[in-house]
């Protein structure tokens, strides 16, 4: 199933301690940095990484559905 909205994936791999959360967000009202915050804090990380990726959706989307 394809998601539109925003959503968060969480990827598990408990045999090294290791989880992989994945930030999906739409529009300027969301959160993900206080989101990535909360799970650091939850999961009790002790190292993370993290890659921001803005992508231009709007020009695409005008190319999809603007036809």
């Amino acid at each position: 199933a394809m998601l539109s909205e925003s959503h968060i994936s969480i990827h598990t791999w408990p045999e090294i301690g290791q989880a992989v959360c994945d930030v999906f967000t739409c529009g300027d009202v969301a959160m993900p940095k206080a989101a990535m915050e909360y799970m650091e804090q939850k999961f009790q990380a002790l190292t993370k990484t993290s890659l921001e990726v803005e992508r231009p959706l709007d020009e695409y989307a005008k190319l999809c559905y603007d036809k």
